[in-house]
């Protein structure tokens, strides 16, 4: 008669006859393979109820060491504008007056909130039908623009020009009174999305661009709104410009 015992640091569970050890998780298999000694230390148990039982054992542990399952913050529904308060971008290559690529990769992040011109407006709901009231939020977005044929994306005359969006990515990380799953957008093609004088506002989407929205504010589908002033000067002097600021704008979703 073999002495009971247990033992976790190996995984290995020892019972009377019919005798049944396992070591670690690849042997598991093993506890239905074909009646008879697989491997050496490994040596599986005849009996098919002694099979089932020990695989119900060893699930049972797994089940006990499982680690918990982080659920994302809820969902909301409705329309909600907020001002952008200051950000930052950069562009690669960096735009100069003659132009060297014909893409333009693009990123941003900006803060919003209140100014003391407005704060943020519109009404959003969750699912329970619970109100939450947005206060702010932190912008990111990365993407790129393509120039037209013959042309430079990153030429400053082109960049506030024809170049348009091949795909800019924008997500929203919302402060609420209650929190809620962040929104996303997904801008493709269209129209030029950049324009002004003397310095340049990118407007999302441009006329004709595709937008995806997901996430909280996805419903309704509009607006899909995310406009960026900056300093990017719409003229080129000499030097490069690869950082910018954001000097203003709304997000609008």
């Amino acid at each position: 008669m073999q002495r009971s015992g247990c033992s976790l640091s190996g995984w290995r569970f020892s019972t009377t006859t019919p005798t049944l050890t396992i070591f670690n998780t690849e042997t598991f298999s093993e506890v239905f393979a074909s009646p008879k000694t697989t491997r050496k230390g490994t040596t599986v148990a005849r009996n098919p109820v002694a099979k089932l039982a020990t695989a119900a054992l060893f699930l049972g542990l797994l089940t006990l060491v499982a680690p918990s399952v982080a659920w994302a913050a809820p969902i909301a529904t409705g329309s909600v504008s907020c001002p952008v308060i200051s950000g930052s971008g950069t562009l690669t290559p960096g735009l100069t007056a003659a132009g060297t690529s014909t893409k333009v990769k693009i990123t941003f992040h900006a803060t919003l909130g209140s100014t003391p011109a407005a704060g943020c407006s519109g009404s959003a709901v969750l699912s329970s039908g619970a109100p939450v009231t947005v206060t702010g939020g932190a912008l990111k977005g990365a993407g790129s623009f393509k120039a037209p044929v013959g042309a430079l994306a990153n030429s400053c005359k082109f960049f506030d020009g024809p170049d348009i969006v091949v795909k800019i990515t924008a997500q929203v990380a919302w402060s609420a009174t209650s929190s809620i799953a962040p929104s996303k957008v997904v801008y493709s093609g269209g129209t030029p999305a950049v324009s002004g004088a003397p310095t340049d506002t990118i407007s999302l989407p441009a006329p004709g661009t595709s937008t995806v929205k997901s996430g909280s504010l996805a419903s309704p589908v509009a607006p899909n709104n995310v406009t960026l002033a900056t300093n990017i000067p719409s003229s080129c002097g000499s030097s490069t410009i690869s950082t910018f600021t954001i000097t203003g704008g709304t997000v609008s979703l």
